[in-house]
């Protein structure tokens, strides 16, 4: 039915091309929202913009992470699932 715990911890280790691939994207996100961001800002003062689109943009870089990490874990549970349907 399932597989041993040790195995479950080997496959649920960090994977280090997974973590690269987050880090680029993320901040490939965070270049794109700080550019459009940075126009809504209601401000003539160059500081407070900058202060006020990175706080801005890390935050939804944040939420963007998490529906990254989230997508990974559903479709690591779907193959999962496909798998031991087949076996069964």
């Amino acid at each position: 039915m399932s597989s041993s715990p040790t195995a479950q911890s080997k496959s649920a280790g960090f994977n280090t091309a997974a973590i690269a691939v987050d880090f680029v994207l993320c901040a490939l996100f965070f270049a794109l929202i700080f550019y459009f961001v940075r126009s809504h800002v209601m401000s003539e003062n160059t500081t407070m913009i900058l202060i006020f689109s990175t706080y801005t943009t890390l935050c939804v870089t944040g939420v963007f992470w998490m529906a990254i990490q989230m997508l990974r874990v559903v479709a690591k549970g779907e193959k999962i699932l496909k798998t031991e349907r087949a076996g069964l």
